[in-house]
């Protein structure tokens, strides 16, 4: 008997320094800042917030080998948006001459962030500098709103546009899942620019062309495409390390001439998710004659390049994308071919 009670009090004592054992640690979660994976530990009671324990959950992150992307953007801090983009055209005549012509244009941006409310961020996008150039016989004509006024009347004109958009501002209201919900401020700053077309014609016809212009290049829907393009690639579903997603755009009404896009994520490692981009558009050819001549036409496109992420953030780091177009035109009347062909190499790079 004395010994089926020591059995029991030694039982219960096992169990006490058990559930005593349990009571002094917790299980919480641990975020490699590197991968973004994410695990649990026991750590003691009292020291589950101390950051030697916890990490910030990142804004990319790893579930089972599938990725996420949301948005983990500071109240009050200024996020890069920063477009450069560089078109080198070469175009060969049937005499076999070729001309080359370059343009570039810069157009410097940042997101501030106002708030964060009901997961719905409240950013400030600053225009803040705009510069474009061209290039042609070796002589370059540049116009920077971070410069003086040019003399010369064109580059003039366009200095004053620029100057007119730049120093304004837009508000725009995003998902922290980096779902655009609005962009507006835009009848403000064409009140601006109008004023800015009354300096350069007083053509009242060229006014409106190039008021109407403007509108159909700088409006919500443009740059709700354009930003969210960018910005947010993960698709809901999330993506696996060598996963690709593929997206079909169509170049032409009739849906005849399309281009892919294939983005490859290569990898997730020190704070950074990559991609890789390829695709384009195959060798499109259309003929049609009208006797005795026959003219054909053909097309094609290459494009290469990679974009990052900030892990901690899901803010775009970087993007560099080439689009390579080759174009060619021949008529012939069965006897004698003349040819004329382009190839243009087009650069897109976000946040250099």
């Amino acid at each position: 008997m004395k010994n089926s009670h020591l059995y029991i009090a030694l039982v219960l004592s096992s169990v006490l320094s058990i559930t005593s054992c349990k009571k002094d640690t917790k299980t919480v979660q641990r975020v490699d800042p590197k991968s973004g994976k994410v695990t649990n530990v026991e750590v003691p009671i009292g020291t589950e917030n101390s950051t030697s324990t916890t990490v910030a959950k990142p804004a990319i992150v790893d579930s089972a080998g599938v990725f996420y992307q949301s948005f983990k953007l500071t109240p009050g801090k200024k996020y890069p948006f920063t477009t450069v983009q560089k078109e080198t055209k070469t175009m060969t005549g049937p005499d076999g001459k070729s001309q080359s012509i370059s343009v570039e244009s810069v157009d410097e941006m940042d997101f501030e962030v106002k708030s964060f409310q009901n997961g719905i961020y409240d950013i400030q996008v600053n225009l803040l500098a705009k510069k474009t150039s061209q290039t042609a016989n070796g002589k370059t004509e540049a116009v920077d709103t971070k410069e003086s006024a040019p003399t010369e009347k064109q580059k003039k004109a366009i200095y004053t546009m620029n100057k007119a958009l730049v120093g304004n501002s837009l508000s725009l209201k995003m998902k922290e899942t980096g779902d655009i919900l609005s962009i507006t401020g835009f009848e403000s700053i064409q009140g601006k620019i109008n004023s800015a077309l009354g300096q350069i014609t007083k053509n009242a016809q060229e006014k409106k062309m190039m008021t109407e212009g403007l509108k159909q290049s700088f409006n919500a829907n443009v740059l709700k495409e354009q930003i969210s393009k960018n910005l947010k690639l993960f698709p809901k579903k999330g993506l696996k390390i060598g996963e690709k997603l593929e997206k079909v755009e169509n170049l032409n009404q009739d849906g005849s001439m399309k281009i892919t896009t294939q983005y490859r994520l290569m990898g997730v490692d020190n704070g950074i998710a990559k991609f890789s981009i390829s695709g384009g558009m195959p060798k499109v050819s259309k003929s049609q004659t009208k006797a005795p001549l026959t003219q054909t036409i053909s097309a094609e496109i290459t494009q290469s390049g990679e974009i990052t992420y900030d892990t901690q953030t899901g803010w775009l780091k970087n993007q560099n994308i080439k689009v390579v177009s080759k174009e060619s035109q021949s008529i012939t009347d069965g006897k004698q071919t003349q040819s004329a062909k382009s190839v243009s190499s087009n650069v897109i790079i976000v946040n250099p």
